[in-house]
């Protein structure tokens, strides 16, 4: 898996808010067929973020949007002129990974991991900010 993934994986996951649950010693987190068990609940985490479908499965992305949604107030918005998270009023954001090659899934995912490096970065004091 390459680097730039499981780092975006690895934002998603926390930001979902999934905790691994104890179980006969070990730690493990799962999620539409996918789990992880492990000796620590940090590796169950790492672990699970390396075999996450949220770059890959639309399954996977929807939710994670309608959480930015709800939790954040903010709502992605596909935009073909910018080229970086900008905030437009008071709760919509543009990215523009799409006019570059990127498949749509791909975009949209690139999108979600860049406004949660945003999102992180702009709300420190969030207790939901990732």
């Amino acid at each position: 898996m390459k680097k730039e993934i499981l780092e975006g994986n690895k934002l998603i996951v926390a930001f979902m808010e999934l905790k691994p649950m104890e179980w006969g010693g070990m730690y493990s987190v799962s999620q539409d067929h996918c789990t992880c068990r492990e000796s620590t609940p940090e590796k169950a985490l790492d672990g699970f973020a390396s075999i996450a479908k949220y770059h890959e499965s639309w399954d996977w992305l929807m939710p994670v949007l309608a959480k930015i949604g709800k939790d954040t107030g903010h709502e992605l918005v596909i935009h073909s002129e910018t080229s970086y998270w900008n905030q437009f009023g008071d709760n919509a954001l543009a990215t523009e990974f799409l006019g570059y090659g990127y498949p749509l899934q791909d975009g949209i995912w690139k999108a979600i991991v860049e406004f949660m490096e945003w999102y992180k970065e702009n709300n420190p004091t969030d207790d939901n900010a990732l």
